[in-house]
């Protein structure tokens, strides 16, 4: 018997994506099946596709092999919408598709599946028997085709369902009865009559249904996303985009919902070839079928009263599809027994799971848990990805999903030194760690939306590591996640020398067991490698040379760095005095970027980094600046032009040792500010050549521990340019994986707790967005006429990692929701001072300066003046 990780189970749209999606992952499987069989077999040739060619697409997870750069690399019309898709162009497509990313499709057919959660066997029709962790059920339609009962005993000389057809030739100088009033009946239909048949359609409805034309919206409706891969209209958005809300409906909603929504209709390209073409005779319910003569003769019952007898040569009941799981002909009885279901249909949970951990079902058959998309090829965009970042573990659900798990209850108190990690089916490969040690996350600055924090919290407390977190006040919205096990509340003016270390001491004896230190701002990072050789034992970190952070973190320093190592970095200039400052704020050339050389010691009030691009702005923010008594000065930095740059960005760690053995790089494409703030919208791609550049400045300095470096490719010189070189965790690091699941802040972890590393290649195109703040980011983007609605649609319909909104852990994004009024009022109440800016980069709801209300109760007794 042979081993797979994962088998797949049918060789079509679903099996095919989900198969591309794990083998982008590095997830070994084997996949069963007759590449596109049902499209190839049982669909008739002339067929259209009703589908738009926007939702025709299988699922790429690098969006690459998408039907439109198929038909448009050879030569072959298309539309988003209103162009109609021939079969053959579609199943070829398909087939372009498994050839390039799923090679290795196994042409056989199952014929048993047994076995019991986590493992199951596959009798193969070749005589092989397989052994599975997992199992992916993506049987497509032809095991669910539906006969009414007065059809069910004839033989298929006789009657015949739609879906056993691949050619209507044979029907030539024939009579037929189609049954049924949706596209698969009135294409059959008109496909016999263009071939020489005489046909006759039967219509339970009072009338058939029609698809409009697709046409584009006007007036206030083109302002909302009504046109869709599945239709017009609100629904059809809905059914489209919220397919993750749709399982949470009742289950007599949904049920009533998927069978009759996007439900029996005619394509507007069909109406010409049937209306007047041949009989479609609506009103006549099929009563009883019998067969006279070598003919079916049926009994149909009138709308308006009264019946009518009518005979042919054949009836082809065109009556769609019911899934039911005692349909599947090689599931076992004693599997299917063991199924939770909903009446005949199994019960899935958010990743498309059985109740038995490891089986999966997709496509027709999940379409009662996450909407009518799953009847279309569309829903395979939305189930594949999830599916396989579920599978990323051996047999079971990773941290993406699965099985509702028992929360942990928030405590305070330190966790025991044997406490175990989380079950194995909540894990990634990488996350199999032991997770006794406490990681404490660090974050003595003023930035109470600081979603590093967050992500550090949830990305170490799923795999069952104890989260504490230094914080200045309980409203935080990090402070509020229910992976954090407790809070120290810890406001400090830092006006003792011996603050830190005392503070530290505390800390050290609520947390005996020592704890992983991780620096979630610049000052945290500083702090511990200045006094590495005074920190209390038990507590482990990465030990850089003690300068080092401080160097790279102030703007001077660094520029001065990058000089001396032959780094490139945009060029810059650094008054030492009053007179010097004002007249580089007359003299310097417009746009230019002020930054505080050394931000965590920022007068209170000012933003770290700002963009001026008025003379007059300038004059006035470096005169406000030169009135502070501020201990630290501007730099005034050129500004590379957007239009002739790209916003890049490393995270990374360096071992004990300075191998940087976990380099992630990734694109940024809009931030708040436009062009000078946090990022708010991102893409990872892998860039060997700003990698190679990272690794060997990494080298250079001696670094240790976590980084995150902001680069600007120039492409008048194109040279990556530093701009920032970050000694802590950055706040989009959730953005990057390994295939294990491996991220910046569990290859911290592991390291500093003698697992070693996990090596693997980071995932290509995973996407990161903070929700609230890249509303703000686009209007701004859009309003300089970088963004278009259409554009801003696009580039967040497939988001992988958020900053705030976990559906596991909803309680920070709601605290954040809540304070985000609260702060912009405070934040007008002083905005004329700092209305001098330009305001196209300023805004009351702006995340990275100051907390203005940094006080509030202790979860464990502790604060220092």
């Amino acid at each position: 018997m042979s081993d797979s990780q994962v088998a797949i189970v049918g060789a079509g749209p679903y099996g095919l994506s989900v198969a591309a999606h794990l083998r982008r992952l590095g997830v070994g499987f084997r996949v069963f099946g007759v590449p596109m069989y049902s499209w190839r077999k049982a669909m008739p040739a002339g067929m259209l596709l009703k589908s738009d060619g926007m939702g025709s697409n299988l699922s790429d997870p690098e969006d690459r092999l998408t039907l439109a750069r198929y038909c448009s690399d050879r030569g072959l019309p298309y539309g988003n919408h209103g162009v109609p898709i021939p079969l053959q162009i579609f199943v070829d497509y398909g087939l372009s598709f498994q050839q390039q990313l799923v090679p290795g499709v196994e042409e056989c057919a199952v014929l048993d599946l047994a076995g019991k959660a986590g493992q199951f066997e596959l009798q193969l029709s070749t005589g092989e028997s397989v052994a599975a962790r997992s199992v992916v059920l993506a049987v497509g339609t032809s095991n669910f085709a539906y006969r009414p009962p007065q059809f069910v005993n004839f033989p298929p000389e006789l009657v015949t369902h739609s879906s056993n057809h691949s050619n209507l030739t044979s029907f030539r100088g024939k009579e037929v009865i189609v049954v049924g009033g949706g596209q698969a009946a009135l294409e059959t239909a008109a496909l016999l009559h263009e071939q020489g048949a005489s046909v006759q359609v039967l219509v339970r409805a009072p009338l058939v249904e029609w698809n409009p034309h697709p046409s584009p919206s006007k007036g206030v409706s083109s302002l909302c996303p009504l046109q869709t891969a599945l239709g017009e209209g609100w629904n059809a958005w809905f059914y489209c985009h919220m397919q993750r809300t749709f399982r949470h409906l009742p289950l007599p909603m949904r049920a009533r919902i998927v069978k009759h929504a996007l439900g029996p209709a005619g394509a507007w390209w069909l109406r010409d070839r049937v209306l007047g073409r041949f009989p479609v005779l609506c009103g006549h319910e099929v009563m009883t079928a019998r067969e006279e003569g070598g003919r079916v003769s049926l009994s149909v019952a009138l709308a308006g009263g009264g019946s009518r007898r009518i005979s042919a040569d054949h009836v082809i009941a065109a009556t769609g599809y019911k899934v039911d799981v005692d349909s599947l002909p090689f599931l076992s009885a004693d599997l299917s027994r063991s199924l939770q279901r909903e009446g005949a249909l199994p019960v899935l949970s958010r990743d498309f799971e059985s109740s038995l951990r490891g089986l999966y079902f997709t496509g027709l058959a999940s379409a009662h848990r996450f909407g009518p998309s799953m009847r279309f090829v569309y829903g395979a965009e939305f189930a594949a990805p999830r599916i396989a970042r579920s599978l990323m573990s051996d047999g079971g659900a990773s941290v993406y999903g699965g099985w509702p798990q028992k929360r942990e209850s928030q405590s305070v108190q330190p966790a025991p030194t044997d406490r175990p990690s989380l079950p194995e089916n909540q894990v990634g490969a990488s996350a199999r760690i032991e997770a006794s040690v406490p990681a404490l996350v660090l974050n003595f600055g003023e930035y109470p939306f600081h979603q590093g924090s967050l992500g550090v919290t949830r990305s170490l407390g799923r795999l069952g590591v104890p989260v504490y977190a230094v914080q200045r006040n309980r409203t935080i919205p990090s402070g509020t996640s229910r992976y954090l096990r407790g809070k120290f509340l810890w406001k400090t003016d830092r006006q003792e020398g011996n603050w830190f270390i005392e503070g530290m001491k505390m800390i050290a004896r609520d947390l005996s067991h020592g704890a992983v230190l991780v620096p979630a701002d610049d000052l945290s990072a500083i702090l511990i490698a200045e006094h590495a050789e005074e920190m209390p034992a038990g507590f482990r970190f990465a030990q850089p040379p003690a300068v080092l952070p401080q160097q790279l973190a102030n703007k001077r320093s660094l520029h001065d760095l990058c000089c001396h190592l032959g780094v490139p970095c945009p060029s810059a200039e650094f008054p030492s005095t009053c007179d010097e400052l004002r007249h580089l704020a007359r003299s310097s050339p417009l746009p230019v970027v002020v930054k505080v050389v050394e931000p965590w010691k920022a007068p209170r009030g000012f933003k770290s980094t700002v963009i001026i691009s008025e003379r007059l702005h300038l004059m006035d923010y470096c005169e406000d600046f030169a009135r502070q008594d501020s201990n630290t000065t501007l730099m005034l930095q050129e500004m590379i032009p957007a239009s002739s740059s790209e916003d890049w960005f490393v995270h990374g760690y360096c071992d004990q040792h300075g191998n940087p053995d976990a380099i992630f790089t990734g694109i940024k494409l809009r931030s708040y500010p436009v062009f000078a703030g946090p990022t708010t919208f991102a893409r990872a791609v892998r860039n060997d050549a700003l990698r190679d550049q990272t690794m060997g400045l990494l080298k250079g300095i001696g670094y240790r521990g976590i980084m995150d470096l902001d680069f600007r490719f120039d492409r008048r010189d194109a040279r990556y340019k530093l701009v920032d070189f970050n000694p802590r965790i950055g706040a989009q690091f959730r953005i990057f994986q390994t295939a294990d699941g491996t991220d910046v802040v569990r290859a911290l972890y592991r390291d500093l707790t003698g697992q070693g590393l996990c090596h693997g290649e980071q995932l290509e195109g995973r996407t990161f967005i903070a929700e609230i703040q890249d509303l703000f980011a686009s209007v701004a983007y859009w309003r300089r006429g970088a963004l278009t609605l259409k554009n801003w649609w696009t580039s967040i319909r497939r988001i992988d990692e958020t900053a705030w909104f976990a559906a596991s852990d909803p309680l920070p994004f709601l605290v954040m929701c809540l304070r985000l009024p609260f702060r912009a009022l405070m934040r007008a109440l002083s905005f004329s001072r700092r209305s001098q800016v330009d305001n196209t980069l300023q805004s009351p709801l702006s995340i990275d300066d100051e907390d203005p209300v940094a006080n509030g109760p202790r979860e464990i007794p502790f604060h220092f003046k």
